[in-house]
């Protein structure tokens, strides 16, 4: 039985420490929404609205996992050296077409 709870509090610290060593630092989750903008709106990409975006959100660590933010909405969340980016939290202008230039 006690090698068995080792063998669990030996895989949760592996766990923790490999969570903890790939946790995305803040220049991972710029260049994130930074390509999640030049994706998703091209156009908002050129005029450097990626650019402003991601300089302006801020960074928060968890030890595990990261995010930032911008203007209190959680625009990125990173876990395991990979980063997530809800573009439509970024607020970011649309083109949309005219619907009377038919």
């Amino acid at each position: 039985m006690r090698h068995k709870a080792l063998l669990a509090v030996v895989v949760v610290a592996a766990l923790a420490i490999l969570l903890a060593v790939s946790n995305p630092g803040p220049e991972v989750h710029k260049q994130a929404i930074r390509d999640a903008v030049y994706k998703d709106q091209p156009l908002a990409s050129a005029l450097g609205l990626g650019v402003l975006s991601s300089e302006l959100a801020t960074y928060e660590s968890y030890l595990f996992w990261s995010t930032m933010k911008l203007q209190d909405e959680r625009v990125s969340f990173g876990m395991l050296g990979r980063v997530r980016v809800d573009v439509e939290k970024l607020k970011l202008p649309t083109a949309k077409a005219d619907p009377s230039a038919r």
